[in-house]
């Protein structure tokens, strides 16, 4: 029987990386027939009481790392959203040991070039830590673990189960096919729709260079454009990068591509390539 009020608990993730989390839910929907909500932890206090009805906590590694928040036993001091998690988390964890209990899940996610922060995740217990790119395959995956832990712990039933008949067999069927169309069709949205809005972002950061070139050099434009590639986890290469200035005019371009692959069991099944092209240009 589903629980209607089961959910999963994000700490710190941001619309966008909700919406990357939505089309697992939707997909495990498709699968198990069990609906699941996001819900948003906004405080740390509320997280232990959240957590009985959890399948799984989502944590924004990087997200709660830049939050600082008064310290609960000092609050003239602060500390780290992300510090005040794992301390709060280890005490639950002894809690439910001694309890003989289990705490759902923990999965963290976080920029892949920050090994250091994801190394701290995986010190501090979290089940799974994996980068920002890998989060919806995460969720799935979890969700589906859990569902098959529960079905082995079922006990059997004594009672014989009424015969299936040709219209059930079909009814589910099309129940199945539909709902895995539609959840298809928003993993791959959900999955391409950031590729676009970092673009119009750097394009936006682009475009910002061109008035303040007369201040600042080259290298220190290349510096603060790089920033955003790599906050963005662009795959671009430094040389990919162009600026080109001639008198009172610059010019700043760059080509790269982005990459929608689907995986099953280590093998490739759809690859999709998107080209971007960004540029600015403009006398300063």
């Amino acid at each position: 029987m589903n629980n209607p009020e089961e959910f999963v608990i994000t700490i710190g993730c941001d619309l966008l990386s909700a919406g990357r989390i939505e089309p697992a839910l939707a997909n495990f929907a498709a699968q198990s027939g069990t609906k699941l909500s996001l819900r948003r932890m906004r405080r740390v206090e509320d997280l232990p009481s959240m957590l009985a009805q959890a399948r799984i906590v989502v944590i924004d590694l990087a997200k709660a790392r830049d939050t600082p928040i008064p310290d609960s036993s000092d609050p003239s001091k602060k500390s780290s959203l992300l510090e005040q998690l794992f301390a709060l988390l280890a005490v639950e964890r002894a809690k439910a040991a001694s309890q003989s209990s289990a705490l759902p899940p923990v999965l963290a996610f976080g920029p892949h070039v920050e090994t250091e922060l994801l190394r701290e995740a995986v010190d501090n217990g979290c089940d799974e830590v994996v980068p920002r790119s890998q989060l919806p395959a995460a969720v799935l995956e979890l969700l589906q673990s859990q569902l098959k832990e529960r079905f082995s712990a079922q006990p059997e039933s004594a009672e014989a189960p009424r015969p299936r008949t040709i219209q059930d067999g079909v009814s589910a069927l099309t129940a199945i096919v539909f709902g895995a169309i539609i959840a298809s069709v928003l993993y791959v949205a959900y999955s391409i729709a950031p590729f676009y809005y970092y673009y119009y972002e750097l394009q936006n950061h682009f475009d910002q260079m061109i008035p303040v070139a007369a201040t600042e050099t080259d290298l220190e434009i290349r510096r603060r454009l790089l920033y955003y590639v790599r906050r963005y986890e662009l795959p671009v290469d430094e040389e990919q990068l162009q600026i080109n200035r001639s008198g009172r005019s610059l010019s700043i371009s760059l080509h790269y591509r982005e990459l929608f692959l689907i995986e099953w069991d280590g093998k490739e099944y759809f690859r999709w390539e998107f080209p971007f092209y960004v540029s600015s240009e403009g006398a300063f």
